[in-house]
């Protein structure tokens, strides 16, 4: 049986929902503008690989909302006022909360971590949607599918194809949200339903925009330390390690320490009871006479001669040793706590912000720092953040300690620089390994432990707790 075309006026029931659904999408986006933008573009494009590679198929319009909601400033985001729909809800009461904007404030401009949170952002609407397809009546699901303004034969063929875990039902986000919309009207009598999956979407979404402010924040903390952030990893992967406790607490070390030139005033110089403005200048000791006689020194009023010629020690002795080669023990035990000013922090975090914010200082002033994680065996250089955040987040509470293996590394690799060794359990040293450092500038920083061995043949500094002083500087 066939139908003689219509002329127009007269719609059947089909073509009217689908007319209505292609004014819906038209209006699905959330902002005016933004879409054309190339990094918008470019994002939305590398999430929709992800999401495909997860069995979900989610428009781009859905994609570019989440990436422009996280990387243009907030109150650069004009609202579309077209249409009313569950996606245009939950972004409003999304830009609405004061956690969404001080995200905003970390992602705004920034796409890696806008890309981050946008993720963040998707995976929370989607995993309740996924749980929620069984509250969508069979009707309401068959209308939604029919209503789509394009055919979906293409997806429903590769729903068992290769490369989809386990042949599971693909998600598509368009059709829950358009079933969705369907049972808001109240036509179908689903919006007690509707309203329970909106209202978990929402509670998702809120935990998700925290969980985007907390490794917005860990990151923040090596990017505003100076600290290079390479690469970009796996979303899953960067949720995984910025959500460690070890490598937390590292970004909130490295935002507190300080590595400054020793000895450099930051204040700006001035006359003291008529003490030249030169003694503030000083670059070496042996100025200190071109300024005053020696003998004077023992008056009063020139005390300040004195502090300035000890800076000018302690600067000269900085100045010669910009290499620097530091061992950092990575066994279980240098996951525990020791004071940090006034608080507490995990001991391999304090140890490795100091490194980081050393080797940041030293790239600016002509000096090199290698890390050498260990543990039974001396690891590669690690110059590489990523790598770094990876192995501290992976640290168990076992694994030895070998210092005998790093002493027989300091001779063969560090003749050139300055050696620290960083430990809180020594174990027994082998003294033929220990003697072949003797001479060599070397020092041992040793976290609440002793070792005879070490303070015989290199500089040791016993610790108990650590302040915004570089320890590293302090040995």
């Amino acid at each position: 049986m066939s139908f003689a075309p219509t002329n127009g006026k007269q719609e059947g029931p089909l073509k009217k929902y689908r007319s209505r659904l292609a004014t819906l999408t038209r209006d699905w986006r959330t902002f005016m503008g933004g879409y054309d933008d190339t990094v918008v573009r470019a994002s939305a494009f590398d999430m929709t690989q992800r999401y495909s590679k997860m069995n979900a198929t989610i428009s781009s319009h859905f994609l570019m909302d989440a990436f422009q909601m996280h990387y243009r400033p907030y109150d650069r985001l004009v609202p579309n006022p077209l249409g009313k729909n569950p996606w245009k809800d939950i972004i409003q009461e999304e830009l609405s909360d004061q956690k969404y904007r001080e995200l905003n404030e970390k992602t705004a401009k920034n796409p890696a971590l806008a890309m981050l949170a946008s993720q963040n952002f998707i995976d929370a609407v989607t995993g309740v949607a996924k749980k929620s397809q069984n509250m969508i009546p069979p009707d309401v699901q068959d209308q939604a599918n029919r209503m789509q303004p394009q055919p979906q034969n293409n997806q429903q063929n590769n729903q068992n194809q290769p490369g989809q875990p386990g042949g599971q039902k693909p998600f598509n986000m368009s059709s829950f949200m358009n079933s969705l919309q369907l049972m808001q009207t109240g036509n179908y009598g689903n919006q007690a339903a509707a309203s329970n999956i909106m209202g978990q979407m929402q509670a998702a979404v809120s935990g998700a925009t925290s969980q985007s402010n907390q490794m917005g924040a860990v990151m923040s903390g090596f990017t505003h330390s100076g600290v290079p952030m390479r690469k970009l990893m796996d979303v899953d992967e960067m949720r995984s390690i910025l959500s460690n406790y070890i490598v937390i607490a590292l970004s909130n070390v490295l935002r507190k320490i300080s590595v400054n030139d020793p000895g450099r005033s930051t204040s700006k110089p001035s006359p003291k009871r008529g003490i030249p403005i030169g003694v503030k200048t000083m670059r070496s000791f042996s100025e200190i006479t071109d300024l005053v006689p020696m003998e004077y020194l023992n008056d009063q009023d020139l005390f300040s001669y004195r502090v300035a010629g000890r800076k000018a020690q302690v600067r000269e002795r900085f100045s010669s040793m910009n290499r620097f080669m530091v061992y950092v023990d990575k066994s279980g035990s240098m996951g525990g706590y020791m004071k940090f000013m006034g608080d507490t922090a995990p001991k391999i975090a304090v140890a490795c912000a100091n490194a980081l914010a050393l080797a940041g200082y030293l790239r600016s002033h002509s000096g090199v720092l290698v890390l050498k994680l260990f543990d039974t065996e001396v690891q590669e250089p690690m110059t590489d953040v990523w790598d770094i955040m990876k192995t501290l987040a992976s640290i168990s509470a076992d694994g030895g300690t070998n210092i005998s293996r790093v002493l027989e590394d300091v001779v063969e690799s560090g003749k050139d620089y300055r050696c620290i060794i960083v430990s809180d359990g020594i174990d027994s040293i082998d003294e033929d390994a220990a003697k072949l450092v003797k001479g060599m500038d070397v020092s041992s920083i040793l976290i609440g432990t002793k070792n005879e061995l070490l303070e015989k043949y290199t500089k040791v500094s016993q610790i108990s707790e650590a302040g915004s002083g570089n320890i590293f500087l302090e040995v």
